[in-house]
């Protein structure tokens, strides 16, 4: 394995697992397909860091043996603030971040969205949240994030129960298909190359399977030039993939905007260009019961750009559950 620095982005891409020891070996990370995950400088304690942009890892504690007791410390990023994590020898413990899709993203954009959780499957670990309360998890139970906020009386909602560990917390179980796309995925990485530069060309494969993994893995590493690209592409998987993908990266940062409106331009006449800005910055829920949003919606979905009419069948299957047919 080779040393991975403060700063680095980690980018997994579907179907595939990353790994990460630190604390001389007491600690092992297993960072899940479809995560993004950057390495935060150590504290002043030396404590490692990791800051879970989104997807998954799971962290399993060493067991204690003679001469290193004591438990694992780690400092984990979500949604920019951080978070301690203690685990105790033998605790395994998973963390979630899954950012939200807005509906409609707003000119300014606010604080994005996310589900998330700490999962306890084996042992007891703390977290301790960026306000200083600790919450302890005796495994197996989990901790879901957003923390709840008290209502206008000042009660918390009832704390839901843990049904089932999720499945990407035990050991990963590929489908001999899945399996062997991975392999010829994996082959078309040029290694010395940048992905920005070799994935675009995997997203053009004819295999739409393989397109479609390669505009996931674009989508992780925010590579927003060949996801538009992408929303012409001949496989509607890719296609569906790119436009959720840029709908995450748009609320990111302020900028996103503008440079969505400028990589549009240059890829669509001026007339699609607009189109599909309005498309990807979406509706308000109410939009479904607005006769010009719907008779607009109806407009694109018989557009000559096949771009537009994805983006046009998108928004209506967010807005009404109806698919194409």
């Amino acid at each position: 394995g080779e040393m991975v620095g403060p700063g680095a982005n980690l980018a997994v891409p579907e179907p595939f697992q990353g790994q990460l020891e630190f604390d001389g070996g007491k600690g092992l990370v297993t960072i899940q397909g479809h995560s993004l995950v950057v390495i935060i400088p150590p504290a002043a304690d030396g404590r490692f860091g990791l800051d879970l942009q989104r997807g998954s890892f799971v962290i399993r504690a060493g067991s204690a043996a003679a001469d290193a007791p004591g438990s694992l410390n780690v400092r984990i990023g979500i949604a920019g603030q951080i978070w301690r994590l203690e685990l105790q020898a033998g605790a395994v413990c998973g963390v979630l971040v899954k950012p939200f899709e807005p509906a409609r993203i707003s000119e300014t954009p606010e604080a994005h969205g996310y589900d998330g959780a700490f999962y306890v499957s084996e042992g007891i670990a703390i977290a301790t949240d960026p306000a200083g309360q600790a919450h302890e998890i005796k495994g197996p139970d989990w901790l879901e994030l957003p923390l709840p906020v008290a209502d206008a009386s000042g009660k918390l909602p009832k704390k839901r129960p843990l049904l089932v560990v999720p499945k990407w917390m035990g050991p990963q179980h590929l489908s001999p298909i899945v399996q062997s796309k991975a392999v010829v995925f994996e082959k078309k990485f040029v290694m010395n190359e940048a992905v920005e530069l070799s994935v675009p060309e995997i997203a053009e494969d004819a295999n739409p399977f393989i397109s479609q993994m390669a505009t996931e893995c674009l989508g992780l590493i925010e590579a927003y030039s060949p996801l538009v690209s992408i929303l012409k592409s001949q496989h509607v998987e890719a296609r569906k993939v790119a436009i959720s993908e840029l709908r995450l990266w748009l609320p990111r940062h302020s900028d996103n905007q503008e440079f969505l409106k400028t990589e549009l331009a240059k890829q669509f006449p001026p007339e699609a260009a607009d189109a599909a800005f309005k498309l990807l910055m979406g509706f308000a829920p109410d939009d479904a019961y607005n006769k010009l949003v719907s008779m607009q919606l109806i407009d694109w979905m018989g557009d000559p750009e096949l771009a537009i009419r994805e983006l046009a069948f998108y928004q209506v299957y967010r807005l009404t559950g109806k698919t194409r047919e």
